[in-house]
């Protein structure tokens, strides 16, 4: 059964791979919904990229490490991919907190709650 992945590039710099030959970047600290095969894709080589930066070893326990840093936790399941690709562009659910709304347009408005706060301290 197809799988959406909730990628995230735990790294402090953007991320750019190709797959298919088409582009992706991920920036520094994103989360974004992908296919679970390309989730496979890019984790491979983002953290290959890292442990290169770090000077690690390809394999053991920093690789392990780093591989489960890309896995955002939350997943999609469907029958088909082009169920996959509807769920993800109709996902309104707050990366934030619990909100889901019904549309895009209520989750921007429901998005400008937490920026309002950002910064101020209790």
């Amino acid at each position: 059964m197809p799988q959406a992945i909730l990628f995230h590039n735990f790294s402090d710099e953007d991320f750019t791979y190709t797959y298919d030959s088409v582009s992706y970047t991920f920036p520094a600290h994103s989360d974004v919904m992908i296919q679970d095969y390309l989730h496979g894709h890019f984790t491979k080589h983002l953290v290959n990229r890292e442990l290169q930066k770090g000077n690690y070893p390809f394999i053991g326990k920093q690789r392990d490490e780093m591989m489960l840093k890309t896995i955002g936790g939350e997943t999609i399941e469907a029958d088909s991919e082009a169920q996959i690709e509807i769920e993800m562009m109709n996902d309104h659910s707050c990366k934030d907190c619990d909100f889901v709304g019904k549309t895009s347009g209520g989750l921007k408005t429901h998005a400008r709650i937490h920026n309002e706060f950002e910064g101020i301290e209790a």
